[in-house]
């Protein structure tokens, strides 16, 4: 997947409205760590990479689907639409966030403007239950439930495919 410009949320978002608190997101799986180990719950968390699917399935069950919605609505890109990466996605991007930033570094130096990954905590597109969903923080990786109706930044990342 790619960051793309102006990608990062200005402010906090919910990840969708209180309309939707308390609705499982349909045919999406359900990563609850109340029910278990909490790090295991947490390392499933981390192992899901469908974000795009994910996003697609939110944006389609939701009322007020903010989060989904505000990643989807980055501009036209020629590559792939953009989505909520899931939780998997974003522990990946804080694992490997110094070559991002030091690649985002060296393109706005050439005069393009991309935010840097910073320590914030991102809403993620993977549902921990009806009332909560997963964030990652990339300060330290560690990825938390918080409720949906909490407020938390939101990046919009897209995926695309090499021909070779």
């Amino acid at each position: 997947f790619a960051i793309a410009q102006n990608s990062k949320s200005e402010d906090y978002l919910m990840w969708s409205g209180r309309s939707d608190y308390g609705h499982f997101i349909p045919t999406m799986r359900v990563i609850d760590p109340w029910t278990g180990d909490y790090e295991e719950k947490q390392a499933i968390a981390r192992a899901d990479f469908d974000g795009n699917l994910n996003t697609a399935k939110i944006l389609a069950s939701c009322n007020k689907p903010i989060a989904a919605q505000f990643a989807s609505s980055i501009g036209d890109w020629v590559y792939g639409q953009h989505f909520l990466p899931s939780a998997g996605q974003l522990y990946l991007m804080y694992l490997n966030k110094e070559a991002i930033n030091a690649l985002i570094s060296e393109a706005n130096d050439m005069g393009f403007e991309f935010a840097e990954i910073d320590t914030n905590w991102y809403w993620s597109s993977t549902q921990a239950n009806e009332f909560c969903a997963w964030y990652v923080s990339m300060d330290d990786g560690y990825t938390y439930n918080g409720t949906k109706g909490n407020f938390s930044y939101v990046r919009a990342v897209s995926a695309f495919h090499f021909i070779y």
